[in-house]
């Protein structure tokens, strides 16, 4: 029996996905011209993983995380909305 791996199990199509939201990410350049490798401070330690920088992980969930709740809201207004209208 095989061992199961800690790491996440991905599709093809959420790899890609993920692939293509990475490729279009803008670039960002620090002001002094110096590669994000030879800066010091916080973006400098920004842990790498195989998936990419933890912190720009953490801003693609918190978008995430934005957009459900935006959406949750709305259709809870609906249900509000519809339960007043139909009732």
């Amino acid at each position: 029996m095989p061992k199961k791996s800690k790491s996440p199990r991905i599709s093809e199509s959420q790899l890609q996905a993920y692939r293509n939201r990475r490729a279009s990410a803008p670039v960002i350049v620090p002001a002094d011209g110096k590669p994000a490798a030879e800066t010091t401070g916080e973006h400098a330690a920004a842990v790498t993983t195989s998936w990419g920088r933890v912190d720009e992980e953490y801003a693609m969930i918190r978008a995430d995380l934005i957009r459900l709740l935006i959406i949750a809201a709305l259709m809870l207004g609906l249900i509000f909305a519809l339960s007043f209208v139909l009732g």
